[in-house]
């Protein structure tokens, strides 16, 4: 999808001015392992894609482990 190569971009373009990682040193680390899920979740919801596929990308990277956030909205609209 358009929306989300472009919000790659943008995260790419923030990973430019982040730490670098603790292990390896590169800056390459823009979003938290919960965030950018967050953020695609958000897109998919927002651009009306269906829930099936929703609940395919939240089983797939479901690292919110307190499901408070966007797991629980995807759980709430029967999409995990």
């Amino acid at each position: 999808m358009p929306k989300i190569k472009s919000y790659i971009r943008e995260v790419n373009n923030i990973a430019l001015a982040s730490m670098g990682c603790v292990s390896c040193k590169t800056k390459k680390a823009a979003l938290c392992p919960y965030c950018f899920p967050e953020g695609v979740f958000h897109i998919l919801k927002k651009n009306k894609v269906d829930k099936s596929v929703i609940g395919d990308f939240t089983n797939v990277f479901n690292f919110h482990l307190e499901h408070k956030g966007y797991i629980a909205d995807a759980e709430k609209a029967g999409m995990f």
